[in-house]
């Protein structure tokens, strides 16, 4: 018996949430396929990949710093869905942010901005 992998299970519960939406539609009033399920197709044949190296262990080690460039962007995007692959874009202040933080202190506008400016490029240094 296999150990439970919480990540196996993310991938394959979203890869059965796609095959679902592809049962659907083909047995609608319509049964067509349509742009979406090749999308869809597209995505399952993704997942499939990833859970077999996953599941494969000497095939996944070193993988899991950067799997987009092995499987694309839709695994990155599920993977940060699931809370296991998340790298966060840098938000910087918006010149609004920083002039409303500037109401109540007693510096100049000018030496506020500057201190905001410097900060968020060294907070950018260190976050990114």
């Amino acid at each position: 018996m296999d150990d439970f992998d919480v990540v196996v299970d993310a991938l394959q519960k979203h890869r059965d949430r796609l095959w679902d939406m592809i049962n659907r539609n083909m047995k609608s009033e319509y049964a067509s396929l349509n742009i979406m399920d090749d999308i869809r197709f597209y995505q399952i044949e993704q997942l499939d990949a990833a859970i077999a190296a996953r599941k494969n262990k000497k095939e996944w080690q070193g993988l899991t710093d950067k799997p987009t460039k092995i499987f694309g962007p839709n695994l990155e995007e599920l993977l940060n869905s699931a809370g296991f692959y998340r790298k966060k874009e840098w938000v910087g202040l918006t010149d609004e942010e920083i002039r409303e933080g500037n109401k109540d202190s007693w510096v100049t506008r000018q030496a506020w901005e500057s201190a905001a400016w410097w900060a968020e490029e060294k907070l950018k240094e260190k976050n990114t």
